[in-house]
């Protein structure tokens, strides 16, 4: 299994940018339809975000990240 994490960024009505991480689990590289799910997850109300980074993350960073070690 690969890990990776999906980095989204989106600006709010009163121009506020949050970021988003998304840590996943996969045998392959995430599929397009796959990020735009994640993307459109909050449906109409969430604010609209860019996928800004698709990075492959090995199973220790994935410990560190989730703050298991």
């Amino acid at each position: 299994m690969r890990n990776f994490m999906i980095t989204i960024a989106s600006t709010s009505e009163k121009n506020i940018l949050t970021f988003e991480r998304h840590l996943i689990a996969s045998e392959t590289y995430p599929s397009r339809s796959y990020v735009t799910n994640v993307v459109n997850r909050g449906g109409p109300e969430q604010a609209r975000g860019e996928v800004i980074s698709i990075v492959e993350l090995s199973d220790q960073d994935v410990r560190e990240y989730e703050g298991t070690e």
